[in-house]
């Protein structure tokens, strides 16, 4: 069970629920990539919703009614910046409601629409199985994620994610800001479950930029403390990382991956990924 936020490692790879996610998400066998473990990783995750708000399932305690139930399926989901990734059809494919949201198009710089990885319709969201919606249980819609829409704020939703896209919202704050108030959209007790990008080596020098910035350890706890002043709680921080050759190989430019590509150098820096979890408060 998925208990902290915590930074990738290669050992995860051959674990079962990592290999279980992988087949499920149609995701390469045998690469070593972080994307593959962040979109793994956020599946796994919605797991937390069979979890007790109060203990997170790790011990009965004395009022605890949620073990035992299942609130997965006919679950509401709310994805941000989805692209081109699987996760979508792999809720739809739970029995999931689900709202994905991508930039709208007149903010899309031109680079990231050539690339082929942004959805600017349902019909452009990556499909497993060839799979259809056919039920009404799947929708797109463009949303800005420094500007969510104030009737997704309504605390409609019990699950959303991003896999890599608020360290694109204009700097270490601006995606701080985003996580912080997108915690509206959720039911009290839901789950968020954001991927980034985090600084392994230095708690000071970092990338700070309108297009990408760099987590520290500095922001994550400022991040921490945040969620905590505004009622809500993030999963304890684990910054530990691997000790396995593929956890200590720092991939450059070009990214060939090989033989993973777990870190890599973004000019002198270097960033890998972390998974934030954090459970919205209000739970009676």
């Amino acid at each position: 069970m998925i208990t902290t936020s915590h930074r990738v490692k290669a050992e995860y790879f051959v674990e079962p629920w990592f290999q279980r996610r992988r087949e499920e998400l149609q995701e390469e066998p045998g690469r070593i990539h972080r994307k593959i473990w962040e979109f793994a990783v956020i599946a796994e995750t919605f797991g937390l919703l069979n979890t007790c708000p109060e203990c997170l399932g790790l011990e009965l305690c004395a009022d605890c009614t949620m073990l035992g139930r299942s609130r997965l399926e006919g679950s509401k989901v709310l994805g941000f910046g989805v692209g081109r990734e699987p996760l979508p059809y792999w809720f739809y494919h739970q029995g999931c409601y689900v709202m994905a949201t991508d930039a709208p198009l007149d903010i899309v710089q031109a680079d990231w629409l050539q690339s082929g990885q942004h959805a600017a319709s349902l019909k452009q969201l990556r499909q497993l199985n060839q799979s259809t919606d056919s039920d009404g249980r799947l929708f797109y819609r463009p949303v800005d994620m420094n500007h969510i829409p104030s009737d997704l704020l309504l605390g409609n939703f019990d699950f959303i994610y991003s896999a890599g896209s608020f360290e694109h919202l204009g700097g270490l704050d601006a995606g701080i800001y985003f996580f912080l108030r997108s915690m509206a959209a959720l039911k009290p007790g839901g789950i968020a479950c954001h991927t980034t990008e985090y600084n392994p080596l230095s708690d000071r020098e970092t990338l700070n930029g309108e297009g990408l910035c760099i987590y520290r350890k500095q922001d994550l706890e400022k991040l921490s403390i945040m969620l905590q002043d505004q009622g809500d709680e993030l999963y304890p921080l684990d910054l530990s990382g691997g000790d396995l050759d593929e956890d200590l190989y720092i991939d450059r430019i070009p990214y060939h991956g090989i033989p993973s590509h777990l870190s890599l150098y973004i000019g002198p820096h270097v960033t890998t990924s972390i998974v934030l979890i954090a459970r919205r408060g209000g739970v009676k």
